[in-house]
């Protein structure tokens, strides 16, 4: 056979190996350089009577299962809870949703490598002479909310996790002295040491007896009759720890609630992006214009009188934000006439109808959204149709080819690949299993196992074509491992059309998107494969055979 022939096949596989970095490069805009398009315009803000102040703690990366352990919040009638986020769930976006009351998609922080301000307002914009702020915690979160809040500390991040959490806790005390009309305090240690050795390792059963130590401290100081306290994580972990995909362990986060204003002995279930209006509703600040939360109200011990104005508030700013959306996506919106409710003096119908009426919105909203992705997912259609008619032209006109026997063989290498990813390596496909995220980080955990499975391939392959000489057997490994590039690209296509992969106006699905993330490495992955692995095979069968 010759020369030439050899290299036509590896050819392809490295020419569809270069041209996967192009949609590559694209996800990867998709996932960290989104900018959401959605601009609401300035409005007078209505803030509201206040209640009382808020202590908000966020301990990140305590699972609801690990914070029943910790006693300090025990000592007080509490209300507890889950609060549900949503990918990605990295730090810094699930804090961005805890302090704007807004998802991902609209605030657009979307992984932990924004270190700038948020940009949409959040609770610390409207720092005043009347509302004072303040926060202790990380340099990351310090970032986003840059120099927003009325008192700020970050400690140095040179020292280790527990003194960077007891510098915090002490700075925290000192702003707590000044009666702030709310305090944020960020700990960090339990996130830290589950990163490295899970929810069962001795390190993070130290982190979280000294996060309970720290609690127990701090809420000694606080006068629960002039403070709502709040305790919540921003996220979750694995068992083996790591986050920022969607599974349940990873997107709920436990909620324990106590002090002035709180009524005891509620469970209560919610989303993060309720607390920002929460923490509005008791201190009386404006309500971020991009939220799309609502305040806990079954555990807000107000009066009637000041839940309806609260409602009414929340109802203005959601037709705000309605009214914005609905026009970047160029359809018709009806705003909410109000004024009949203000001046009605059936507190409770009021409250009632608001309510109502606010839910009404975000159902015309999330309907736009499945609209409008559904409309772009029809736009997709003809990926799939494309990568189907290339496998089906393979399978006829490849037939007396053998390229039917070279797509099983590589079924075959996929399913060891599966197995070896799922069963031996015990991950699942999600971003959670990245504790680091680097390209080499991924070659270990996708492109070595892939490899080992197609060398099995390999081995297997005399058993399969036992009269074939040495070039034919390295000409069908080629072609068997090609396969597995259209396989994959032909399931990229299928992903492709339910998710694409970049959008002006939302986030792509972060699940589907790992997947998709996934193929196209595997695919360039696999076409140096298809260059090395077929010649080392026939030197190595070559000198098997004499």
């Amino acid at each position: 056979m010759k020369f030439y022939k050899f290299l036509l096949i590896p050819l392809l596989a490295l020419i569809a190996s270069v041209l996967v970095f192009f949609p590559l490069l694209s996800m990867e805009g998709a996932f960290y350089g989104y900018s959401s398009s959605l601009k609401i315009p300035d409005y007078p803000h209505q803030s509201g009577g206040k209640s009382s102040n808020v202590l908000l703690i966020v301990v990140d990366g305590l699972r609801v299962d690990m914070a029943k352990s910790l006693s300090s919040l025990t000592k007080f009638p509490v209300t507890t809870g889950t609060l549900r986020t949503k990918p990605p769930s990295w730090s810094n976006p699930c804090f961005s949703n805890i302090v704007t009351g807004t998802w991902q998609e609209f605030h657009s922080v979307t992984s932990n490598e924004f270190q700038e301000i948020i940009p949409v307002e959040q609770i610390f914009t409207f720092s005043s002479s009347s509302f004072v702020t303040a926060f202790s915690g990380d340099e990351s979160s310090r970032a986003l909310i840059g120099d927003t809040a009325s008192m700020a500390y970050a400690p140095i991040s040179s020292q280790s996790p527990e003194e960077e959490d007891i510098l915090i806790l002490k700075k925290a005390k000192e702003f707590l002295a000044l009666k702030p009309s709310f305090l944020l305090v960020h700990l960090n240690q339990v996130d830290h040491y589950l990163h490295y050795s899970g929810i069962s390792g001795e390190p993070t059963a130290k982190a979280l007896r000294n996060i309970d130590s720290l609690l127990d401290d701090l809420l000694s100081d606080v006068d629960l009759n002039s403070y709502s306290v709040i305790v919540t994580s921003d996220h979750g972990h694995l068992d083996q720890g790591g986050h920022g995909g969607g599974e349940d362990v990873v997107l709920t986060t436990p909620l324990f609630m106590f002090g002035a204003r709180i009524k005891p002995g509620i469970q209560v279930s919610g989303t993060q992006i309720d607390i920002a209006p929460t923490v509005a509703v008791l201190t009386g600040a404006p309500i971020p214009r991009y939220s799309l939360g609502e305040p806990l109200w079954d555990v807000l011990d107000l009066p009637l009188e000041v839940k309806v104005q609260a409602a009414l508030r929340l109802l203005g700013e959601r037709d705000q934000f309605a009214q914005a959306f609905f026009q970047m996506l160029k359809e018709k919106y009806t705003p909410v006439d109000s004024t009949p409710l203000e001046s009605s003096t059936d507190y409770a119908a009021v409250f009632t109808t608001s309510e109502s009426l606010r839910k009404n919105i975000d159902s015309q909203i999330q309907a736009l959204v499945n609209t409008k992705i559904s409309e772009e997912r029809n736009s997709r259609l003809y990926a799939p149709i494309v990568g189907g008619l290339v496998i089906l032209g393979v399978l006829i006109l490849g037939f007396r080819r053998k390229w039917p026997f070279a797509l099983l063989n590589a079924i075959v290498a996929l399913i060891l690949f599966l197995l070896a990813y799922r069963e031996v390596l015990g991950l699942s496909f999600s971003f959670s299993i990245l504790k680091v995220g680097s390209f080499l980080e991924f070659f270990l955990i996708f492109g070595i196992p892939l490899l080992l499975s197609e060398i099995v391939v390999a081995i297997l392959l005399p058993l399969q074509l036992k009269s074939a000489r040495a070039g034919e057997l390295t000409k069908f490994l080629q072609k068997s491992l090609f396969s597995v590039s259209l396989i994959l690209l032909f399931l990229f296509s299928l992903l492709f059309y339910l998710n694409g992969m970049s959008s002006p106006w939302h986030l792509p699905d972060f699940g589907l998107g790992f997947l998709e993330l996934t193929l196209l490495l595997m695919i360039i992955w696999n076409g140096f494969f298809v260059l090395f692995v077929p010649p080392v095979f026939w030197l190595f069968w070559r000198k098997v055979r004499g």
